[in-house]
């Protein structure tokens, strides 16, 4: 008799627990659970602090799972977060690593899903009943671990895409009950190396600008005129176009140093400037350089 009241005793106080437990568990979910946009999430108890998505309340269509829910990573998509929506497409945010059992059950209109490189695991029956879903694209080269049936239910026309250089099956193959459609991509290209390749380009831009800018200049200088007067030829002046210089151009070159009329053979001889190209020439009818007349 007595040992049958104290284990009745004991079952009664088991109970008490179990459900003071469960009681103390589901207020402390509602204490920390919060809102970030159409987003309810709760954080983790230990360090560093991380978020896990619980439910969705938006109004579906198209949508990117944020890689931060109140200042702290999304690291995991919760059981059910995302069952019953309205969603028509996810791309998940980089920073999730785990998406739980049943996490989009029953989203009958979610055709599309993006999956990063971040993913390890995908839970039992994650993609339950979307119906709808044809197309989920892979982003790491790494596959993921799946659940039991982690896609259940789903249209037949499903395929699943991943990058050409990565573990995943080959397009026509199965991947965990997943088949292998068409490589949408070429080789990943990594953050880091995309960040790499914007500071190259960004570098080739300023190179060429410098290089404009210098070489601009310096090709200005080259072409100014000289300090030698220019002169404006005149189509009846005798000899205008001696030596191929069209008429009504403007001459620029500088006067050889010697000609057969300024070449210095007599003391006697008198200097002047040309009225037409200005170069110095002796006293004679034309002038050495250009062929002008000198004296009108």
């Amino acid at each position: 008799m007595e040992g049958g009241f104290i284990r009745s005793n004991a079952s009664t106080a088991l109970c008490a627990m179990l459900l003071l437990s469960a009681f103390v568990i589901i207020a402390t979910n509602n204490v920390s659970a919060a809102q970030d946009g159409d987003y309810t999430f709760v954080l983790s108890d230990s360090l560093p602090t991380v978020a896990t998505i619980i439910a969705y309340n938006g109004p579906g269509g198209d949508i990117t799972i944020p890689s931060t829910l109140g200042g702290h990573p999304t690291v995991t998509i919760g059981i059910l977060a995302f069952a019953y929506s309205s969603l028509t497409s996810v791309i998940i945010g980089n920073s999730v690593t785990s998406i739980n059992e049943r996490a989009f059950f029953a989203s009958t209109s979610l055709s599309h899903v993006t999956i990063p490189a971040s993913v390890t695991f995908i839970g039992d029956r994650a993609f339950e009943s979307c119906i709808s879903l044809t197309s989920i694209t892979f982003l790491g080269l790494v596959a993921p671990s799946t659940g039991v049936d982690w896609i259940y239910d789903t249209s037949a026309a499903i395929n699943g895409h991943a990058y050409a250089n990565s573990n995943f099956p080959a397009p026509g193959s199965v991947f965990h009950g997943l088949p292998m459609g068409q490589t949408h991509f070429g080789i990943a290209i990594s953050d880091d190396d995309m960040s790499m390749i914007w500071w190259a380009l960004a570098i080739v831009v300023v190179v060429a600008i410098v290089l404009f800018l210098f070489y601009g200049r310096k090709e200005g200088k080259e072409t100014a005129p000289s300090e030698v007067p220019s002169a404006q030829w005149a189509p009846n002046e005798p000899n205008a176009n001696k030596k191929g210089i069209f008429f009504n151009r403007v001459q620029t070159q500088a006067p050889p140093p010697r000609n057969q009329y300024n070449q210095p053979q007599a003391q006697s001889r008198s200097y002047e400037h040309c009225p037409w190209c200005g170069a110095q020439t002796t006293a004679s009818p034309f002038c050495g350089y250009c062929g002008g007349k000198l004296k009108r």
